[in-house]
């Protein structure tokens, strides 16, 4: 009888272990103007936002894609905002990743969609995390622009590049599996930074598309439409391509792919926030 029980928890380890799962982290959110997010909103009407990252286990590691509002945001958002600035990026700041963990996972690596503020203001948390960002998105790092990516946040931070394949995946001319076995894999998704990233994840049932900033609401795909334009201009390093990239994200919405922007408080909720996990 304990052999069978032995057999029966490894086996469902190993299912476990096969797919990867993940978590959504709400470290903060913010209140906004509908016609500020999307060309279509309201000017009228209220929308939520949310600050979040995303935790990830495969192969019996831990990792983070974005870092949300970390432990030292209000001081980074303090020396790094200018004045004009705070009031449009203002936030309400929740619990950090890091208090939320409280110690119960390693993070071995952080990886961003791209390197602006809200994304990126958890790295200084985990200083033994590896940094992980596109060959391209050092630009923003190297050359900050103000008001988007702020030099405390990679104060004392070393980031890592991967090299792409030169190869097709789904839609896109190039990828990074990350895991090797096609759980999770790395897309280009240039536009609203000079290297911004999505992140698919194949999951046993279900696939997710983790888009980044590339649009901040599914309500962009449903029409497809642009952030709002003085938005856009405020936080978009080309504002075209991120148009076309949003093409690119309802052709994986209409291959069966869940759409998850970084920003979007009403899908996060919907799909359930930690410690719940999914899979």
């Amino acid at each position: 009888m304990k052999l069978l029980i032995t057999i029966f928890l490894m086996i469902n380890l190993y299912a476990n272990e096969e797919y990867p799962r993940f978590s959504i982290i709400k470290t903060g959110t913010a209140k906004s103007l509908e016609g500020l997010i999307y060309e279509e909103g309201s000017l009228f009407k209220t929308m939520m936002v949310n600050h979040a990252g995303f935790l990830i286990q495969h192969q019996g590691k831990t990792i983070l894609f974005e870092t949300g509002l970390g432990e030292e945001v209000d001081y980074q958002f303090k020396n790094d905002m200018s004045w004009w600035a705070k009031p449009l990026f203002a936030y309400k700041k929740e619990q950090s990743i890091k208090k939320q963990l409280n110690n119960k996972y390693t993070i071995e690596s952080i990886i961003l969609s791209h390197a602006h503020w809200d994304h990126a203001s958890g790295l200084r948390d985990f200083p033994n995390a590896k940094v992980i960002i596109s060959k391209e998105e050092e630009h923003e790092v190297k050359h900050p622009v103000a008001n988007r990516t702020f030099p405390t946040q990679f104060k004392d931070v070393k980031t890592q590049s991967f090299q792409w394949k030169e190869e097709s995946y789904l839609n896109f001319k190039k990828h990074y599996d990350y895991f090797g076995d096609g759980t999770l894999i790395f897309v280009p998704l240039f536009g609203h930074t000079h290297g911004s990233l999505g992140l698919i994840l194949n999951s046993k049932d279900k696939k997710y598309f983790f888009v980044g900033d590339a649009i901040w609401t599914t309500r962009q795909l449903r029409p497809i439409q642009n952030k709002a334009a003085i938005s856009s201009i405020l936080v978009d390093t080309d504002k075209e391509l991120t148009r076309k990239k949003i093409d690119e994200i309802k052709k994986m919405q209409d291959r069966g792919f869940i759409i998850i922007p970084t920003h979007d408080y009403y899908l996060h909720n919907k799909l359930g926030l930690f410690p719940k996990w999914i899979d």
